[in-house]
Protein backbone atom coordinates (compact mmCIF):
# COMPACT_ATOMS: atom_id res chain seq x y z
CA UNK A 1 0.00 0.00 0.00
CA UNK A 2 2.03 2.99 -1.15
CA UNK A 3 0.14 6.07 0.57
CA UNK A 4 0.31 9.54 -0.33
CA UNK A 5 2.05 12.32 1.92
CA UNK A 6 -1.36 14.10 4.18
CA UNK A 7 -2.78 17.05 2.25
CA UNK A 8 -2.09 18.71 5.36
CA UNK A 9 1.38 19.74 4.42
CA UNK A 10 0.56 20.70 1.04
CA UNK A 11 0.74 24.75 0.20
CA UNK A 12 -2.92 24.57 -1.48
CA UNK A 13 -4.21 23.12 1.36
CA UNK A 14 -2.92 24.63 4.30
CA UNK A 15 -4.22 28.09 1.64
CA UNK A 16 -7.42 26.51 1.34
CA UNK A 17 -8.45 25.21 5.09
CA UNK A 18 -7.04 27.72 7.04
CA UNK A 19 -4.04 25.80 8.26
CA UNK A 20 -2.13 26.75 11.24
CA UNK A 21 -2.16 30.79 9.64
CA UNK A 22 1.38 30.04 8.81
CA UNK A 23 0.39 31.02 5.52
CA UNK A 24 -1.45 33.89 6.07
CA UNK A 25 0.91 35.52 8.45
CA UNK A 26 3.71 34.94 6.20
CA UNK A 27 1.66 37.00 3.52
CA UNK A 28 1.15 39.67 6.41
CA UNK A 29 4.79 39.67 7.05
CA UNK A 30 5.39 40.43 3.03
CA UNK A 31 2.52 43.03 2.62
CA UNK A 32 4.19 44.97 5.96
CA UNK A 33 8.04 45.07 4.34
CA UNK A 34 6.68 45.74 1.23
CA UNK A 35 4.76 48.98 2.69
CA UNK A 36 7.57 49.72 4.65
CA UNK A 37 9.96 49.50 1.49
CA UNK A 38 7.75 51.97 -0.26
CA UNK A 39 7.51 55.02 2.89
CA UNK A 40 11.35 54.41 3.07
CA UNK A 41 11.57 54.63 -1.35
CA UNK A 42 9.62 57.89 -0.75
CA UNK A 43 11.36 59.23 2.01
CA UNK A 44 14.44 58.98 0.23
CA UNK A 45 13.23 60.25 -3.03
CA UNK A 46 12.03 63.50 -1.54
CA UNK A 47 15.36 63.61 0.56
CA UNK A 48 17.37 63.37 -2.95
CA UNK A 49 14.97 65.94 -4.60
CA UNK A 50 15.78 68.66 -1.63
CA UNK A 51 19.29 68.22 -0.90
CA UNK A 52 21.84 70.17 -1.76
CA UNK A 53 24.38 68.88 -4.19
CA UNK A 54 28.09 70.39 -4.74
CA UNK A 55 27.19 69.44 -8.18
CA UNK A 56 23.93 69.53 -9.76
CA UNK A 57 24.52 66.66 -12.27
CA UNK A 58 24.74 64.74 -8.73
CA UNK A 59 21.11 65.51 -7.93
CA UNK A 60 19.71 64.35 -11.41
CA UNK A 61 22.12 60.87 -10.62
CA UNK A 62 20.50 60.48 -7.19
CA UNK A 63 17.30 60.76 -8.34
CA UNK A 64 17.57 58.42 -11.55
CA UNK A 65 19.50 55.93 -9.27
CA UNK A 66 16.51 56.07 -6.89
CA UNK A 67 13.61 56.12 -9.42
CA UNK A 68 14.84 53.36 -11.24
CA UNK A 69 16.29 51.00 -9.00
CA UNK A 70 13.32 51.04 -6.51
CA UNK A 71 14.32 50.71 -3.11
CA UNK A 72 17.46 49.35 -4.06
CA UNK A 73 18.39 52.48 -5.00
CA UNK A 74 17.22 54.27 -1.62
CA UNK A 75 18.86 52.08 0.47
CA UNK A 76 22.32 52.77 -1.45
CA UNK A 77 21.68 56.77 -1.12
CA UNK A 78 20.68 56.43 2.18
CA UNK A 79 23.97 54.12 2.89
CA UNK A 80 26.51 56.74 0.75
CA UNK A 81 24.73 60.05 0.78
CA UNK A 82 22.60 60.24 3.49
CA UNK A 83 25.43 60.73 6.62
CA UNK A 84 27.42 63.11 4.51
CA UNK A 85 24.25 65.45 4.54
CA UNK A 86 23.52 64.60 8.76
CA UNK A 87 27.40 65.50 8.93
CA UNK A 88 27.32 68.60 7.54
CA UNK A 89 24.12 69.77 9.55
CA UNK A 90 26.15 68.56 12.64
CA UNK A 91 29.03 70.80 11.86
CA UNK A 92 32.94 69.42 11.41
CA UNK A 93 33.38 68.97 15.32
CA UNK A 94 31.35 65.58 14.59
Amino acid sequence: MNQAAPHSLTLPYLMLSGGNGAVLLIIAAFVVLMVLLTVFWIWMLVDVATADFPKSDDKIVWVLIVILTGWVGAIAYYLVQRPKKVRSKIGPEW
